[in-house]
């Protein structure tokens, strides 16, 4: 399948991974995510809460320092403490979730009986190869764009030179998370291991880069505003509207949570149409 064609089918996926959405069950394991995300997004916003000020003050007093817990410096941290901490959710959960959503979308796209509660169950049997194997293609997108954020920080610069350093580790970032797009559906699909999935994954790029790329690509551009919070967040607290940015990282979880289920969905089309030896031997 040619670069052409895999785009073509990159649109397809997208396509028929929305029309699916009208199934409550694929929804289930990205909620589960998102509910995790809000929990932590709400301990952040209301740490001073005697629910969960006994353990959220001492973790923002270590990890930003004393003044953090001073009204309303937190909101100027706040999507900078979430991004941390939504790492872990991403690399632990995310990554199990993920396995249970490509699962139901395939046995969907194949027309075959699929509940939330199966593909649940089938994830967390492979939660730990789907952790593990999920693990590099999560930290290298993190440390691109850590570093590149880190630089710009260091070093300043003309404002076009920055954009072109910022969306160039975005860029990079999306070639990254294409490459490492079809490693869950190897261990969810196929019941590889964590080698047997990495080791799977040249091929997949050579017969199904360019779709994983559109799809990746695509689902990038819901996110494109929330790349401002954490450059306007100080502004927005300055302004005297500090509970604003609670609000647009909340917006961000929904976003990711549409983005994340269309990324399944087309994962899981493009590995059944693309990448697995069935799909190459009938093309």
């Amino acid at each position: 399948m040619n670069a052409g064609q895999q785009l073509l089918l990159g649109w397809e996926a997208l396509w028929r991974s929305a029309r699916q959405m009208r199934s409550i069950d694929v929804w289930i394991p990205g909620l589960v995510v998102a509910l995790v995300q809000v929990g932590i997004l709400a301990a952040l916003a209301w740490f001073a809460h005697p629910a969960v000020s006994w353990f959220m003050a001492p973790i923002l007093r270590r990890v930003a320092g004393e003044e953090v817990l001073r009204y309303p410096n937190v909101f100027q941290v706040m999507p900078a403490l979430y991004g941390h901490a939504g790492l872990i959710v991403e690399a632990l959960i995310g990554a199990t979730m993920a396995g249970a959503t490509v699962w139901l979308f395939a046995r969907r796209f194949e027309g075959r009986p699929a509940t939330a509660s199966a593909g649940l169950a089938h994830a967390l049997r492979r939660a730990l190869p789907l952790v593990i194997a999920s693990l590099p293609g999560t930290l290298l997108i993190d440390l691109v764009l850590t570093a590149s954020d880190r630089w710009l920080v260091d070093h300043g610069g003309p404002r076009l030179v920055r954009h072109a350093i910022h969306y160039g580790a975005v860029g990079v970032a999306l070639l990254v998370q294409a490459f490492f797009l079809y490693v869950v559906a190897y261990v969810v699909l196929e019941g590889r291991g964590v080698l047997g999935a990495w080791g799977g994954l040249p091929e997949a790029a050579r017969r199904g880069f360019w779709g994983a790329l559109f799809v990746s690509c695509v689902l990038y551009l819901p996110h494109l505003p929330g790349d401002l919070i954490g450059r306007l967040a100080p502004v927005i607290v300055q302004r005297g509207r500090p509970e604003l940015v609670t609000g647009l990282v909340g917006m961000e979880i929904v976003i990711g949570l549409l983005t994340n289920l269309l990324l399944a969905g087309g994962a899981a089309l493009l590995f059944l149409s693309a990448v697995t030896d069935e799909s190459a031997e009938g093309a």
